[in-house]
């Protein structure tokens, strides 16, 4: 092997056992535990050193393919899972990195590669496998979670595709100057390297601030709701320490018949004891949480809000999903109404004949960004606004529900309904 092969190939095939990491990452469950972390780095740097040493001293594709395949089951040892789970994801990432290196072989079929250079071809397969590997990774995240994937995703792919073109170019060009195709394939495997690594780093912080935002909305729902059982309880006290006395003015008005004097006696009772703060009050503690947060909201925004709760009295096993789909659907209806003069906010949640009906109507200004049946944001940073429909769309197929969507000048309405088979668990 050449120098300028072996200066090539060392950083390379260092990048492609981070990206094959990262591959197996998708199929296979990292450890919690640190100290099983560098078990990780250890079984990459075997997988790194028998990967290179066969290659350096064999150069032999039997020989390589035997490497590659022995030091990616190594690796794939120190993540969770069953055995054949492993196979399969070893054979299906070498797989790809094969057919990654018959496209980049076949794209400069019919043009001479200098020897002293032929390893360029590993560095624009490593960066084929890197775009696979991203493409792969996002596409899985987007179908579990498309909240948790950082806005112009798309971007990262731009740097090794064109670092890609760049290198290919140099190749069919056959460049006389040998050091400078070499200096050239090198510092773009560098800035790719980097740039991959700063992207994560960025990626990792936008997911922690995202779920940062989640927990300080969860915390503040958890205190509105305990506001509203503190002081549930209070006026229920009050009510009881006065109790004697408002049986014996009850009893009184039953003696003189006066059932008038009761009923509005009684009416009185009833509003000390109601909070003006718990609008819902359904049984399920986390959804009760959740709406009574969001219409404390908009009945300080909006003139006009009208709610009707009626759902069984048990607990949603899928709380989570119930309450990001009502979470994203209200917000978006509060702020379209802040923004009109009419500021109407109708909500219904019902069950009847084992089936969850969601109804939302709201005013909104009557600007619809819409196209080809997709609804888009119309708020101005459209980078972090515009998951809300998605994530309803998701939540709505994922339990094989409807949604539809209805819209006049002033008014726009949404209709959900899902089945309460796999949504219920009764007490």
């Amino acid at each position: 092997m050449s120098m300028e092969n072996f200066l090539i190939f060392i950083p390379t095939n260092l990048f492609r056992t981070y990206v094959h990491m990262r591959f197996l990452g998708l199929f296979l469950e990292h450890p919690k535990e640190k100290a099983k972390h560098w078990i990780q780095f250890g079984s990459m740097t075997f997988y790194f050193l028998l990967n290179s040493f066969g290659y350096i001293l064999f150069h032999n594709p039997r020989v390589n393919i035997l490497t590659n395949i022995v030091g990616l089951f190594v690796v794939s040892l120190s993540f969770l899972g069953n055995i054949k789970k492993k196979i399969l994801s070893v054979c299906i990432i070498y797989a790809l990195s094969m057919l990654c290196d018959v496209i980049v072989v076949i794209s400069c079929v019919g043009f001479a590669v200098d020897r002293s250079i032929s390893e360029l071809l590993g560095v624009m397969t490593a960066l084929l496998i890197t775009v696979c590997e991203l493409l792969a990774e996002k596409l899985i995240y987007k179908k579990k979670n498309p909240s948790f994937i950082s806005p112009n995703w798309m971007f990262l792919f731009f740097i090794p595709l064109c670092s890609i073109g760049m290198i290919h170019l140099c190749i069919i060009d056959n460049l006389a100057d040998r050091n400078f195709i070499v200096l050239v394939g090198i510092g773009l495997l560098v800035i790719n390297i980097i740039s991959f690594f700063l992207y994560s780093a960025m990626e990792r912080t936008y997911l922690v601030n995202l779920e940062n935002e989640l927990l300080i909305q969860t915390s503040d729902i958890y205190r509105h709701q305990l506001d509203i059982i503190m002081k549930t309880q209070d006026q229920i006290r009050s009510l009881q320490h006065d109790m004697k006395y408002h049986i014996r003015a009850l009893l009184a008005m039953a003696g003189s018949g006066n059932t008038e004097g009761m009923i509005s006696y009684l009416e009185e009772m009833e509003k000390e004891t109601a909070n003006p703060d718990q609008y819902v009050d359904s049984g399920n503690k986390e959804l009760d949480g959740n709406l009574n947060y969001l219409l404390k909201e908009a009945n300080h925004k909006l003139k006009d809000v009208s709610v009707k709760i009626v759902v069984p009295s048990g607990a949603f096993t899928s709380s989570f999903d119930i309450n990001v789909l009502l979470s994203n659907l209200l917000e978006n209806a509060i702020t379209a109404s802040e923004n009109t003069q009419e500021k109407m906010l109708h909500l219904k949640l019902i069950t009847k004949k084992g089936l969850l009906y969601i109804e939302i109507e709201n005013s909104y200004n009557g600007i619809i960004n819409e196209e080809k049946g997709r609804f888009y944001t119309t708020k101005n940073n459209k980078a972090i606004h515009g998951f809300g429909l998605k994530n309803v769309k998701r939540i709505v197929e994922k339990h094989n529900g409807t949604l539809d969507i209805t819209y006049s000048e002033e008014r726009f309405r949404i209709n959900i309904m899902l089945y309460l088979t796999n949504l219920v668990k009764e007490l």
